[in-house]
């Protein structure tokens, strides 16, 4: 009876750790980023978080091989891609929201985290445009051609001679610059 009392103390000690070791949970950190630091910028931006508590022992490693070091003992950490649609060196930003208090750091940047897209788990992504199937059109003008294969002939020949008629003007105008 008394090993009964001591193990469900013992349990109880444990469990109300867990619950202080991380007072601010991953919903409230969710809904702090969400619908107060981005809530007006949700259709512009794709946030991702990290699965697990980051702790100041370790470092974001960046795609060049530089690092973002953690601001507090332990945290969440979200990465915030400013702009979805563009290859990449464009603004993004990384977030840590304290498991402690839910006080929050941001740090702006332009690299992505190594391996986002497999470490990082979305949580809001901007909208995406359905994809539109085109039906074959055969009056269809592409590059500002006329579909006309002869005339696409032309014009490339036309395109070329002028090519190399520039080229050669350039290069007498070099020559008689140098003289």
């Amino acid at each position: 009876m008394i090993k009964l009392r001591f193990l469900s103390l013992l349990a109880t000690i444990c469990l109300s750790s867990l619950f202080c070791r991380a007072q601010f949970a991953r919903q409230q950190a969710n809904d702090l980023v969400l619908n107060q630091i981005f809530s007006d910028q949700l259709n512009m931006v794709d946030v991702y978080t990290s699965p697990d508590i980051q702790t100041s022992q370790n470092n974001i490693i960046l795609y060049d091989s530089s690092t973002i070091n953690i601001p507090t003992a332990e945290c969440w950490v979200y990465f915030i891609d400013d702009l979805p649609f563009a290859n990449w060196n464009h603004p993004c930003k990384y977030i840590f929201v304290n498991t402690a208090d839910g006080s929050y750091t941001i740090i702006n940047s332009n690299k992505y985290p190594i391996d986002w897209q497999n470490i990082y788990n979305s949580i809001s992504l901007a909208p995406r445009t359905e994809p539109v199937e085109m039906q074959p059109n055969q009056n269809a003008v592409i590059n500002g051609l006329p579909p006309n294969p002869h005339i696409k002939i032309i014009s490339l020949l036309v395109n070329i001679s002028l090519t190399i008629y520039n080229f050669l003007i350039m290069k007498q105008s070099t020559l008689i610059r140098s003289i």
